[in-house]
């Protein structure tokens, strides 16, 4: 028997028995609508609920996840991006003054 969750079986049939009912239920607990069979209905629906509530958390999670990543990604493509422009800033600053490699000759004759 398959049994959903979202129908709440208490509504359908009350767990108040004629005393004929409660004997055979007490023989056989696995009737459908046992307070027993009920009870542990109701615990198997709320486990389901809690591990759906948990996927649904690590789904978002994953996302999340991913979206960070991939910032990462283009903050480490703009640092090297950066890293690179200073590099080559160094280079063009180096050749545009000449005097600036005198200068440091002329300090290590001093020493």
């Amino acid at each position: 028997m398959v049994i959903s969750c979202e129908n709440d079986l208490t509504k359908e049939h009350p767990t108040e028995h004629s005393s004929s009912d409660l004997e055979h239920h007490s023989v056989n607990e696995e009737t459908p609508y046992s307070p027993t069979f009920l009870q542990r209905y109701k615990t198997l629906c709320d486990d389901i609920h809690h591990i759906q509530m948990i996927e649904y958390e690590q789904s978002l999670i994953s996302e999340r996840i991913i979206r960070i990543d991939a910032e990462k990604q283009q903050l480490e493509q703009l640092l090297e991006i950066i890293r690179s422009s200073k590099t080559n800033d160094k280079k063009k600053t180096s050749k545009s003054h000449p005097r600036s490699s005198k200068h440091v000759h002329f300090k290590s004759k001093l020493n």
